[in-house]
């Protein structure tokens, strides 16, 4: 038997959901463990703010979405979660400036 990997189980729930909600963003949440199996796209995730300011939020990103990780020994679900019900462009929480 061919094991899945935290990568592909990702791909496949986050494809689900921006399927579903076309123009959402989502947040990936993961334990630590599987947050460091789990490819890494850039460490900033560029957005631009309410006054169209550009800036990134740092962090692990994966497929245009920001990685949370949860401390924890113990193996955690794999969450996908609404980031803002807003465009991409209006970001829930104020980027860094460049």
């Amino acid at each position: 038997m061919t094991g899945v990997t935290v990568q592909q189980l990702v791909d496949q729930v986050l494809d689900t959901a921006q399927a579903a909600h076309p123009g959402v963003e989502f947040g990936i949440t993961l334990s630590l463990a599987n947050a460091l199996l789990l490819q890494k796209d850039s460490d900033k995730l560029w957005r631009k703010d309410a006054d169209g300011r550009e800036g990134y939020y740092s962090g692990h990103v994966y497929r245009d979405c920001l990685v949370d990780e949860i401390p924890s020994e113990e193996p955690a679900p794999i969450a996908i979660s609404l980031s803002s019900c807003r465009p991409c462009t209006a970001p829930a929480r104020r980027p860094s400036r460049r």
